[in-house]
């Protein structure tokens, strides 16, 4: 879900750079003939040409594309200033938003992770419960086993009442173990 609403805020960015830029390159800055704005054929279609609309939203999508990923394919240059501050805008835009593809996608796989590095810290626990209690290494595999075949069936596993969690034969078993020393 995260990473869907991430694609719609990056689409819907570039789709306000693109129209912004399609605005200023076409309305604002008509007199002006540089690489920065659109291809003066895209500037001549008319609305009642066909695939006229689509091929210049698509073109200005492009533009944005690029300006926002750093990745240009053309050596573009803003002339004036209101493309200059246009261009920085769209500089620290990008970085905003790969900042945000990045920290998401990290995210996304620690999240992944989570679980087995609790099953592992869970585990941990319990062997240092048991080497402790000298628990012999016959019951601590069985008893690892019990935990593994726990977690693999996603059944949930508290870690506070992890040795009572425990089948009824394998907690006589264990008990027995730890307390046979003292008896």
């Amino acid at each position: 879900l995260r990473v869907v609403k991430l694609v719609l805020v990056v689409l819907v960015v570039v789709h306000w750079y693109g129209c912004l830029w399609w605005y200023i390159g076409a309305v604002l800055e008509a007199d002006v003939d540089s690489l920065w704005r659109p291809p003066a054929e895209l500037l001549a279609m008319n609305a009642s040409d066909e695939g006229a609309f689509v091929m210049q939203y698509f073109y200005s999508t492009y533009f944005a594309f690029s300006l926002l990923s750093g990745f240009a394919p053309l050596a573009v240059e803003p002339e004036t200033l209101l493309e200059t501050m246009f261009s920085i805008a769209g500089v620290i835009l990008g970085i905003i938003l790969s900042a945000m593809v990045v920290s998401s996608a990290t995210s996304a796989l620690s999240n992944l992770d989570a679980a087995a590095e609790s099953h592992r810290r869970d585990l941990d626990a319990i062997n240092g419960y048991l080497r402790f209690k000298r628990v012999p290494v016959e019951l601590r595999r069985r008893i690892n086993g019990f935990y593994n075949y726990v977690w693999a069936s996603m059944q949930y596993m508290d870690q506070s009442h992890a040795i009572k969690g425990l089948p009824p034969q394998l907690k006589l078993q264990l008990l027995l173990a730890i307390n046979m020393r003292q008896l």
